[in-house]
């Protein structure tokens, strides 16, 4: 089911919520079920790509879909780690009730996890970007840090892509916003407290601003991807 086919018929936001499914049924004659899944699946890929971006764990998986990359859910759930290494094993273990050395064997792919112990995994890095207490712990790990440190002295680059645009005029896009300090923190800030509504709420206000043509209908029907990138000065 082609997004851009929801997006005439249903109009509305998937980010949002705010896709009228019956009349996609009523314009395509498909099932809602096909409807539905098509949205959801757009959803969460969004809500996962803007959990990457803003939090910095980029390849992160947070969807907590059957078929993720172990070790993307891991990077999701738990980040990199404190000196460099790709993924926390320590904040792993202690999340997943394992020996780090089990949690090294599943990034190997020396061991598989059992199937309960998998579900663990997938709904602990779905609260990551689901919950605002995931969101918040992962917004505070990266304010902490060296390119956090930057993003407040100098602001940062925020690069979105995916259906977007004036409402009735939504194309694929890629916008790349210039953010002073006080704006990415903004930005941050909306994110950590309403995920990636928050951030659609964040690009609507910001679009209405003389730095982008002050447009008061900027709706975001999808996110493709997502990057909140420091800059260097």
């Amino acid at each position: 089911m082609s997004l851009f086919k929801i997006l005439i018929h249903g109009g509305g936001s998937i980010v949002r919520g705010t896709v009228n499914v019956g009349s996609v049924v009523k314009a395509t004659g498909l099932p809602a079920s096909e409807i539905t899944d098509t949205i959801t699946g757009a959803k969460d890929s969004g809500m996962s790509s803007a959990f990457a971006g803003f939090s910095g764990r980029a390849g992160a998986d947070a969807t907590g879909h059957v078929d993720s990359e172990l070790r993307a859910a891991l990077l999701a759930a738990y980040g990199p780690g404190p000196r460099g290494g790709a993924i926390n094993i320590s904040a792993a273990a202690k999340g997943e009730g394992k020996s780090q050395s089990t949690i090294k064997r599943w990034i190997k792919n020396q061991a598989t996890p059992k199937d309960e112990n998998r579900a663990q995994l997938l709904a602990n890095a779905r609260k990551a970007a689901a919950t605002k207490s995931g969101r918040s712990a992962a917004i505070t790990t990266r304010r902490n840090s060296a390119a956090g440190a930057k993003i407040a002295k100098y602001g940062a680059r925020l690069t979105i892509s995916g259906i977007q645009g004036r409402e009735g005029y939504e194309r694929d896009r890629t916008v790349h916003w210039d953010l002073p300090p006080e704006l990415a923190d903004e930005a941050l800030k909306a994110y950590e407290d309403k995920g990636d509504i928050g951030l659609a709420d964040f690009m609507a206000d910001y679009a209405n601003t003389d730095a982008y043509g002050n447009l008061d209908d900027w709706n975001v029907f999808t996110f493709d991807s997502v990057a909140m990138d420091e800059k260097a000065k």
